[in-house]
């Protein structure tokens, strides 16, 4: 089944945080790479981040899954919205050719560990795995759609 086209949307790149006060359609590719949203059904606000590294690093450094959270955790709690009203869903993690899966398994770990320390329930997770992903973020309905990405290559003559 192809999956059809969202239009228009945001692209949320390597390292990036969006943080949205009204629905937005958001679209990212995964490798190992996670990405974490956050979705408040009262329709409060909308988080999206995609992290590379697990751990901190630099203050404020969003390549790093830590910080990632304590922003899109800030902008959460600017506008009043729990941990036990927020809907936080994880993808990716992809155990890919150019990753290590340990690194993989990692930020997946540091997110998870991080987010129940702050009080958050992951209600969603798919992470791992060998193929990358195509990721849209629905924040309208709190939807995530996923299509996977193939490690196939193919020549174009």
């Amino acid at each position: 089944m192809k999956m059809q086209p969202f239009g228009p949307f945001r692209n949320l790149g390597i390292g990036e945080v969006i943080l949205l006060n009204r629905p937005e359609i958001v679209r990212t590719i995964l490798g190992s790479c996670l990405a974490v949203t956050m979705w408040d059904p009262q329709m409060r606000g909308f988080a999206i981040c995609h992290a590379v590294y697990a751990g901190v690093g630099t203050p404020g450094d969003t390549h790093y899954i830590e910080p990632c959270l304590q922003k899109m955790i800030a902008f959460m709690n600017r506008r009043k919205i729990t941990p036990e009203e927020t809907v936080v869903k994880l993808f990716g993690g992809t155990e890919t050719g150019q990753g290590h899966p340990l690194l993989s398994n990692k930020i997946v770990s540091v997110a998870k560990t991080f987010l129940a320390d702050q009080g958050y329930t992951i209600s969603v997770e798919e992470t791992g795995g060998k193929h990358g992903r195509e990721l849209y973020f629905v924040p309208e309905s709190g939807s995530v759609f996923i299509r996977k990405v193939s490690d196939k290559q193919e020549r174009l003559k």
